[in-house]
Parts: structure tokens; sequence; C-alpha cells
């Protein structure tokens, strides 16, 4: 029985039908999987290069020649003739890995679900660089009711159970560029369960001559974008009766279309005028006479906003809002109810997410969109000069809930009057990161989306408060900064008492990372203090320690000094003697720590040490050993990479220090060891073959849900108190 159907959409593609093919082509596959080459009226060698497939593996390989219809045709053909119990279409300039394919059809024969998602890789042609794109699903290789999380998820990621797509009769649109959007939307309305591996199945070419994505070839092909968001709107109208999540999942990936129009034309300052907007009449019909009456009084109110442009080369970074297109769309698509909007203010941008502040605030804003809260994000810059990279990588992640204000000249020169941080007093003014004209930028924004919820990080701009008077006003903290200098030594943010407490008085609620700064917040403030932590989903990493090497340990750090001080403490005084003791360990170290010229010296001509640098999969990098270390020893907050460890499920060994503050410390799951002798003794217990890790992981998934939940009814009650 076939259990996976996939079909190759081969029009023109002779360069790279072969490594599409090859990944397929395996006899490990030929029970199980059928593999439906569409050749769309090629007039190259494709079909020829074809052929040959099929002659040496007739169990996968079909050939179907048809006349060109476009891609949409070859997805419409291949439903039809289908044999798998699942269907996959995939590029012919695409590829697949091959083991993970045979992995996800073992686990695809033992389920029955209506759609299957994997992580997916883009793959850019011109500098052989790969980036791998994954879902914000919490539960992993686990049977669910369908929930995108607020994702948007794309071709490359999914494939439909075949009788849903047949039984529906799911047809999407011939001779037309960009109908992936319609197969990912069409059969939603059918889809009852669903299931999440993370695993990397498809590679995504990008960077290629003549692809839809191109923006030469976008522009050529705009028309077929517009007709493609029509037909996905008249879609949603006939099937609006569906499910609330379901609902939402069609207004994030319309959204998402959009944007992609929006930012495609915006970076050849292609300007749109009545075309465009003609989607907008057809989706609401009951607006029309209110579409009608703007269009009189304000012909330009659908205007497309040009706020960058030629970002390749040279951006002016203007504060970035939201434009009166978007505001129309977000008024009109409003039908689900009054949907709570919560704004996130940051001095960090979330992206990448390298260091740990950005982490906490990206896995706090996933998770209020997971309780269903509609979340924007307002970066306020620091600096004036700024990694560009980085900004591209925010905005492109938040789309049209980011918002941005940019470092004024005014800003810079107040920092050289006042001394950005401690100066030579030892101590901060409460206030002087406040960025000078910030006030009619906020003022605007409230105005054009009205927040029913503001929440701050950090203590040093909570004047920001004074702005949004109607709104629930929350204050993240991240860290008490009273004497912080003083009790640190480390020259950032230092607060008097006095100043701290005033800053904390001016929220509604005050949100703290562990217990003892909330014990006191509470002596100083009198506002309603709540201790959330910061929220870690739970991830499945499996066990790697046994099957490799059983002395392999982990270590994942950022860069800053006290993060520096534990490891150099941990590397010259434990891991010499651990090397003595046993030969064949090694300690993987990844993390910004690694970018440190005095780590990277240290650790330069250790046999015993794998520097990963920079980690971009933190899965991969868990997925090494059973065992990771924290040996951190000072410092204020909670310690990131604990809980990070804690959440894939691993055996941690760290110093005491880690679970100062920490939710239910008398029973927190984590080896502690102080002095070289308590690490070493600890080592030999887990290293001993009757140490019993399963168990011990075990007790650390369970830690990790009750953790889990205290974090998410917390700022439950933060919002609705």
């Amino acid at each position: 029985m076939k259990i996976l159907t996939v079909s190759i959409a081969a029009y023109n593609v002779e360069d790279y039908i072969a490594q599409c093919l090859d990944s397929f082509a395996d006899v490990r596959l030929n029970e199980t999987l059928e593999v439906l080459v569409v050749n769309d009226g090629s007039t190259d060698g494709t079909a020829q290069i074809a052929e040959q497939y099929v002659q040496k593996y007739p169990a996968i390989f079909r050939l179907i020649n048809k006349e060109n219809g476009g891609h949409g045709s070859t997805i419409n053909r291949a439903i039809k003739e289908a044999a798998g119990k699942y269907y996959k279409p995939v590029d012919g300039d695409d590829w697949v890995d091959t083991e993970n394919l045979i992995k996800i059809i073992d686990k695809l024969k033992e389920i029955d679900v209506d759609l299957v998602i994997t992580d997916y890789c883009e793959y850019f042609q011109k500098t052989k660089q790969t980036k791998r794109i994954s879902v914000n699903i919490d539960n992993k290789n686990t049977v669910q009711p369908f929930d995108a999380n607020n994702d948007i998820l794309v071709f490359h990621q999914i494939m439909y159970k075949t009788s849903v797509l047949k039984n529906n009769n799911i047809h999407v649109s011939e001779k037309c560029f960009f109908e992936d959007t319609e197969f990912s939307l069409y059969p939603v309305p059918f889809v009852e369960t669903m299931m999440y591996f993370p695993i990397v199945l498809y590679y995504y070419r990008l960077e290629r001559d003549g692809q839809s994505v191109s923006v030469d070839s976008f522009l050529n092909h705009r028309k077929d974008c517009q007709k493609v968001l029509i037909n996905s709107f008249k879609f949603y109208e006939k099937n609006k009766n569906i499910q609330k999540v379901k609902r939402l999942y069609f207004k994030n990936r319309i959204y998402g279309a959009l944007d992609f129009y929006n930012r495609t034309l915006r970076s050849k300052d292609v300007m749109i005028y009545k075309n465009i907007f003609f989607l907008y009449l057809c989706f609401l019909s009951p607006y029309l006479f209110l579409l009608f009456f703007l269009r009189k009084k304000r012909p330009l109110v659908y205007k497309i906003y040009c706020a960058i442009k030629n970002e390749a080369t040279s951006i002016k970074y203007k504060p970035y809002s939201i434009d009166s297109l978007q505001k129309t769309n977000r008024s009109l698509l409003s039908e689900c109810g009054n949907v709570h909007k919560i704004l996130i203010i940051s001095p960090v941008q979330t992206h990448p997410t390298i260091e740990g502040n950005r982490t906490i605030i990206l896995l706090y804003s996933n998770l209020l969109k997971s309780l269903g809260y509609s979340v924007y994000f307002l970066w306020i810059s620091q600096y004036r000069s700024f990694n560009h990279a980085e900004y591209i990588q925010t905005r492109d992640y938040w789309g049209d809930k980011f918002l941005f204000y940019p470092k004024t000249v005014i800003n810079t020169i107040f920092d050289k009057i006042y001394g950005e941080f401690c100066g030579k007093t030892g101590y901060t003014k409460l206030d002087i990161k406040y960025p000078v004209g910030l006030k009619s930028f906020l003022g605007k924004i409230q105005d054009l989306n009205k927040f029913d919820t503001v929440i701050i990080n950090y203590v040093i701009f909570s004047k920001i408060f004074k702005y949004f008077k109607h709104a629930k006003k929350i204050l993240f903290t991240h860290d008490a900064l009273t004497n912080k200098y003083q009790r640190t030594g480390l020259k950032w943010y230092s607060l008097k008492v006095k100043d701290e407490a005033r800053g904390l008085n001016r929220a509604d609620v005050v949100l703290s990372v562990q217990e003892t700064e909330t014990i006191f917040f509470k002596f100083i403030s009198q506002k309603k203090i709540l201790t959330t932590y910061a929220y870690f989903p739970i991830n499945s990493a499996p066990s790697a320690g046994m099957s490799k090497n059983v002395y392999e340990i982990l270590f994942l750090s950022g860069n800053n000094p006290h993060n520096q001080e534990g490891f150099v403490f941990f590397y010259r005084e434990v891991f010499s003697e651990l090397k003595t003791l046993y030969p064949q360990i090694k300690l993987t170290i990844g993390g910004s720590i690694t970018t440190s010229d005095r780590i990277k010296n240290m650790i330069a001509d250790d046999a015993n040490i794998e520097n990963q640098g920079i980690i971009s999969d933190l899965h991969q990098f868990y997925m090494q050993s059973d065992i990771c270390i924290n040996p951190t020893f000072n410092g204020t907050g909670i310690k990131m990479k604990t809980f990070e460890a804690l959440s894939y499920g691993k055996i941690l060994l760290a110093h005491p220090h880690s679970v100062i503050g920490v939710y239910d410390s008398q029973n927190v799951p984590i080896i502690l060891a102080a002095s070289k002798n308590e690490y070493l003794e600890q080592f030999r217990i887990l290293f001993s073959p009757n140490f019993d890790r399963i168990t011990f992981k075990n007790n650390v998934n369970n830690y990790m849900i009750r953790f889990q939940n205290h974090v998410k009814q917390q700022f439950f009650d933060a919002i609705n108190s």
C-alpha cells in the first residue's frame, strides 16, 4: 500500500530535476512511496530525464505528460491520480531529505490525522547557505486538533490526507502564479486533526532566475497575486462558519500574502492604486457602503504606504507604523469580535534570539498569542547605529504588527551629557533612556490601534505608561536594578531604591522573573507583583548521550562577564581534572560566549572541546547529549540557559546560584555543585552506568509542565485582573 503520494511540478527544470528525483530514488521506499512527475508541457529535456527514473524505479515513479496549465494544474491532476494515504506537492527545482522522508513515512503508517506539518530549509543558491524554518507549535509528535498557533503554514511544510482533498473537491487556480496560498488554505475547513514533526523534510531553492518569488517575476505576475487573494477571500466567505481558530488561521495566512505583496512592491518603489483595492471590496460585502463612502471622501485611503525603499543598499529608518490600508483591513476583518490587543514595548529587538532578554520577550509574546491575544511589538532603538540585518529579521517576523522608533540625534546628545550608564555617581537617572519626541509617535499608534494592554520591558522605560491612560499597564522588569552596579560591579543601569519604586508604581501590575526579586518589589511598591519567571515551551529532544558518547556534555551561553567568569572556573578547575579521569570526555560549547576572545583563546587547542559558535538550531544542539552544565555563579535575574536546558529535557549540572528564586526551588530537578570536588563527585555519579537517566529526565519533564502551567496562569491573571 502506498503511504505517501508526492507530485513533482516539472516545467523546464532540466538543470534541477535530477537532484529532485534523486532524493526520492531509494529502494527502501518501493512499497510505500508514489512519485507522480507531472510534466507541464516542458520544452527542454525535463521529461526525458524523468523517464529515466521511471525506467529505473518503476515501483516509485510515474510520468504524467500534459499540456501546460501552470503549477496549480499539476496539483489538481496529481490529487485526482494520487493513490497514497497522504499527498504532498514538491517543486521540480527543490528536493527532500531522503533519510527524513523515510522516517516521516514510517510515522505516517501509524497515524490517521488530516494534516501533517514538518520543518523545511530555505536553500540560497548563490551563497549555498541554508536556513531552517520551523513553526510555533508547542505540542510536537502529538495528535491534536487543528491549531496553527498564529503561525502561517506554507506549501513546503504541509501534507494533507488524500481523502480530505478528494472528498471535498479541493481545486486550486490554474495558469496562475502564487496558487500555493490556496493550497495552504482551501483544505483547512475540513481538517480536524493534525500532527507536527520537527524534522526538516523539504529543501526550498531560492535565488533562481525566473522564480515567482523573485522581485522581477513578481512584478510581471502581480495580477496573479491579486487573483489568488480574491479567490481566497471568496472561499473564506463561503466557509466562514468554521471554528474560530480556523478563521484566525485564514486571516493570518491572507495577511501574510498581503504583506509579501506590499513589501515586494515597496522594494521597487511601485505604488498600487485602485486595482489592488478590489480585493477588499469582494471580501466583506456587508461593508460595501462604508467602503464606497471612504472612497468618495478619501480617494487615497487605500494607498499603500512606502516607508522603506531600496532596502538592499541604503535605508532611512523612520518611525514604522501601520498605514491607512492596514488600518482599514484590520477594522473590516474583525468579524470574530473584539480581539484583545497587546502592545509590547522593548528597547531590544527580538531577532536574532542570541541574548537572554530577546529570548524572554519572544517566548512570552508567543505565549500571549497562543492564549488568543493580538500582539504587537514596538522596538525603541537605543543606538543610532544598529545592525541592519537584525532590524530586517525583527520586522519580517512581526510583519504588520511591527512598530519602530529610532534613536534621534537629540537623545544621543543627552546620553553624552548625562552618561549612558552609571556615570560618575554610580547611579542612573530613572527616565534617562526615555526618547525625546516619543510622545507624538505613541499618541498616533494608540489612536490608530486602541491597545487594551501595554507591556513595557524594563523599569527605566516606565515613563511611557503615562501616554496609555486607558490601557492596562504591565511592567516586565527582567531584573531588579536597585544598586545593581554596587552589587555586581557591572556598569549597567543602576537605580536608587526610591527611583525603582517610583517606576514600579507607574504600572498596574509588575511582573518579576524570580521569587527573591518579587519579595523585594513587594517591599518597595504598592502595586500587584506576580512572578512569571520566563515562559519556556517544552521541546522534545531525544536522548543522544547513551547512543553516542556517554561522556559528552553541553554548554550553551550568552556572552556576559558573569557567564565568562563561571566558564573559566569550570574549565580551569573542573574540566582539566575530568580530562584526566575520563580521557574520552567531550565538551561542546555554543552561543555568543564563543565570540569572546578570552574564551576562544583559552579553548583553541583543546582536543576535548568542540566550539560550535553561534547556535541557530537549538533542537539540533541539544540532541547531541543528555547532560548540560551551567557553572555561572554570579549575576541577577533569571538564568535563561538553566531553564532552556530543562525545557529540552536535559540533565543539568549547575551552580546553586542557578536555583535562587526559581519556581518550586525545593523540587527543581537540577544537580547542584559549587566547588571543584562537588562537580567531580556529581560527574562520577552521572557517568556511572547505575545512574537512571530516563527517570531523571521524566522528573524534568514533569517539573516543566507544572512550571509552564504556572507561567501561563500568571500572565493570564496579569492581563485580566
